[in-house]
């Protein structure tokens, strides 16, 4: 199978960087990253995430004098990320290699001089070889609801919708309008003393687009499976065209 760049679409929209720098990048850092997850991942479905502020792609000299290229970023997938520091320098320390830089004649080397790895996230990260599971849940709406852990909501998890990025402000809403109005009805049962098994939720809200779908960050706190309930009713009553929901685990506590 043959490897995607567009794994490298956030660097090459922030930084603009020559095409044969990129070929390269990818040639070199997909190897060294499969040799640190010690897996051959599947690399249309991973991200190399580059935070959107300054300083993060920077020039330095080490002791002695060799030219070196430092990008601070993430390898994503979904909602797991291992930080990573990227290095790039001329085999033979002759000159300062930029991103911009068509360097067909160049001698350049990549290494991956720091990795954050937790190895819970390795195993959740896309093998080339990886058949798709999907558990589907056996609820009655018009467009399908997938969760790993079937009806066993998790505490802290991400909800992907697929939909037209056109309705995403809309379901925005839906999303905003389902913390307050829930954690209203909550205050409203205990000032009632009406006994509940159910609480607050604690942070629910629009997180990313990626991939053509709409990432929302969910912390359930105390509400338990009723929130992902009254949540998935409210998706479906939108009126917006849902062609799919997936609710995974988040890992990064």
């Amino acid at each position: 199978m043959k490897k995607q760049k567009k794994w490298l679409d956030y660097f090459k929209e922030n930084f603009e960087p020559h095409k044969t720098f990129v070929d390269e990048m990818h040639n070199q850092v997909t190897k060294l990253y499969e040799k640190e997850l010690g897996k051959k991942i599947d690399w249309s479905k991973v991200w190399l995430f580059i935070e959107p502020i300054k300083g993060v792609l920077y020039y330095e000299q080490d002791k002695s004098g060799k030219e070196i290229g430092v990008l601070d970023c993430y390898l994503d997938y979904r909602a797991y990320s291992f930080p990573t520091q990227i290095i790039w320098y001329s085999k033979d320390f002759s000159e300062k290699i930029e991103v911009e830089d068509d360097i067909r004649e160049k001698n350049i080397k990549f290494e991956i001089r720091k990795i954050e790895i937790d190895d819970r996230k390795i195993e959740l990260f896309p093998d080339i070889n990886d058949k798709v599971v999907k558990n589907k849940l056996p609820l009655a709406y018009t467009f399908p609801v997938y969760c790993e852990s079937g009806m066993a909501f998790y505490h802290e998890g991400y909800i992907i919708v697929d939909i037209e990025k056109r309705d995403l402000e809309i379901m925005k809403e839906v999303f905003q309008s389902t913390i307050i109005d829930w954690n209203k009805w909550e205050g409203y049962k205990k000032n009632k003393d009406i006994p509940s098994d159910c609480g607050y939720i604690h942070q629910l809200g629009f997180d990313k687009w990626e991939e053509n779908k709409a990432y929302f960050y969910i912390d359930a706190g105390t509400s338990g499976n009723g929130v992902y309930e009254f949540l998935l009713k409210n998706i479906a009553e939108s009126g917006i065209n849902v062609k799919s929901v997936e609710i995974i685990e988040c890992i990064d506590y």
